[in-house]
């Protein structure tokens, strides 16, 4: 039972579903308010619309109609094989523009994502993690309904609130976020080496994955399904990215030699040391992957739950967000819906982690798309600001790296312990 039981007394309950319709009432006018500023006049001043989709609408048209160039089927793409249905299925509407249509089915998404997110506090009485997600959507802004992360983020919610539970649907449910965006895939070892029912979560991910390469075999584009790991590759150092900051300093303080350009459909940034912080970035992949790995192994000692396995999880994203090479304005959206989740837990290990995380969506929202364009042209305020947010992101990994060991760490067993439960036995049977 997903609710409060039967034994919950009446005024409880009642207040119980004030909060939840106040809640619902919230999200709603948060998405309203967001919509229309989104579409006024000068509040977004540095582009006519924020819910610019890029190349979005010939994708989908293209995947529609099968004409032209069709990606995974005649070229390379930069997105896993499983976006095709996100991309395509706003071009699939009739009556209705592709624009509207991408941005309802986010929003869609979003509704979805906080009932996961009610659902699984009313379970443990924490509904801590829906108001967050509530609130993180209109702090980043415009972009976290103008790309499709947020159905990643659902999957990544969903497939951890299931693996207690549920470890065969969980599996299904983070391979198929995975072939949307790799990230959700990377979060099945965590759930597979801390919580029961390993090898059926492995099943429903391969069963997923199978499913998704046959449909996209099915379709022509077999030659490409890993075409999105070499685009990855060859792509630059994204001026956003916590790695190109020392470029964008240099620049600012008279280094000529640098240079930002549009390519891999974003703005990037090259200059001397390019190359070295480029492998930088690799080697701090290695050390992320590697500090999730100890923290699992401690982990494994100290009878992990949900709580641990979510913990870990935010440590992992954060990490890759902070090393690496290219980090967009949504991606903080991954790190909110993780956050959230922990909010729902009874322990609320993560509780600490939300101030952090609010700065850090109020200033993504500053760097983009506020002030793009003075980061792009490498002018003082754009560039203070973005380093404020990348401070703000390597202070709450941080923070979260400091939660993952102490959430890891084994209990301590006490020398009372067995005189204490000696002494409550007694006591029971007199």
């Amino acid at each position: 039972m997903l609710g409060p039981g039967n034994d919950v007394p009446l005024p409880a309950r009642n207040r119980l579903a004030e909060q939840v319709a106040l809640l619902f009432t919230v999200w709603a006018l948060s998405r309203i308010l967001l919509v229309c500023l989104s579409r006024a006049r000068g509040w977004y001043a540095y582009q006519d619309d924020p819910f610019d989709l890029a190349l979005f609408p010939s994708w989908g048209h293209a995947f529609a109609t099968g004409e032209g160039d069709v990606p995974l089927r005649d070229t390379p793409w930069e997105y896993p094989v499983g976006a095709v249905l996100v991309v395509v299925l706003p071009a699939l509407l009739t009556g209705v523009s592709y624009q509207l249509g991408f941005v309802g089915l986010m929003l869609a998404t979003d509704a979805v994502l906080l009932l996961a997110l009610l659902l699984i506090g009313l379970r443990t009485g924490r509904l801590g993690g829906a108001w967050l997600w509530c609130a993180a959507v209109p702090l980043l802004g415009p972009v976290a309904v103008a790309r499709y992360d947020v159905i990643p983020t659902l999957a990544a919610v969903a497939g951890l609130g299931l693996a207690p539970v549920m470890p065969f649907a969980s599996g299904v449910v983070l391979a198929l976020g995975g072939s949307l965006k790799l990230w959700p895939l990377l979060l099945l070892p965590l759930t597979a080496l801390l919580l029961p029912g390993a090898r059926r979560a492995a099943v429903g991910a391969a069963v997923a994955l199978l499913v998704v390469v046959g449909v996209a075999t099915s379709f022509g584009g077999a030659g490409q399904l890993l075409s999105f790991l070499t685009y990855q590759r060859d792509r630059g150092l994204e001026i956003e990215s916590l790695p190109a900051l020392p470029l964008l300093l240099a620049h600012l303080h008279g280094n000529d030699s640098v240079q930002v350009f549009f390519g891999f459909g974003s703005y990037q940034i090259d200059g001397p040391y390019a190359d070295l912080l480029r492998q930088i970035s690799s080697v701090g992949l290695v050390v992320v992957l590697a500090g999730v790995t100890l923290l699992v192994v401690r982990a494994r000692r100290a009878k992990p739950d949900l709580d641990t396995v979510v913990v870990l999880a935010a440590v992992l994203v954060a990490g890759l967000l902070c090393v690496n090479k290219v980090l967009s304005a949504q991606y903080p959206l991954w790190l909110a819906g993780l956050i959230a989740l922990g909010l729902c837990t009874r322990q609320r290990t993560l509780l600490p982690a939300v101030p952090l995380l609010c700065a850090l969506l109020v200033l993504t929202q500053l760097v983009y798309p506020l002030l793009i364009l003075d980061i792009t042209a490498v002018q003082a305020r754009g560039v203070v600001v973005l380093a404020l947010r990348d401070a703000v992101l390597l202070a709450l990994t941080a923070q979260l790296a400091v939660l993952g060991w102490r959430a890891t760490r084994a209990p301590t067993t006490s020398l009372t312990e067995p005189v204490t439960a000696a002494q409550e036995t007694m006591t029971h049977a007199s």
